[in-house]
């Protein structure tokens, strides 16, 4: 049976020296298994809008916002670093080419 999605919401973005990262980076409806999903998905939108190449390295508080949960706070430290080879897949006939890979650390 397929694990179920859960919503998160994002409650702080920060750079890893403390300094907030814009109010426009904060809600936003985040589907994912597990609240790491979650928060990598938020830090990659967050370093695409900031127009970052290279590595970005973010602290996202995401919020539960499941139907029936208890809307708890889970905090990671995101690391989104540039590969040397970029990795090439086919996904339906299209190539796609994977420039990053992401990294993520509770806190």
């Amino acid at each position: 049976m397929p694990e179920s999605k859960r919503s998160f919401t994002v409650v702080s973005v920060k750079t890893s020296d403390g300094k907030e990262k814009g109010k426009s980076n904060l809600g936003g409806r985040f589907l994912s298994s597990t609240p790491s999903g979650a928060s990598r998905k938020a830090a990659t939108r967050v370093c695409r809008e900031s127009k970052i190449k290279g590595q970005c390295s973010l602290v996202v508080t995401v919020r539960e916002t499941t139907r029936g949960s208890l809307g708890k706070e889970y905090s990671y430290r995101v690391n989104r670093i540039k590969l040397r080879n970029p990795d090439v897949v086919m996904r339906d006939g299209k190539e796609v080419v994977y420039k990053y890979t992401t990294k993520v650390k509770a806190l």
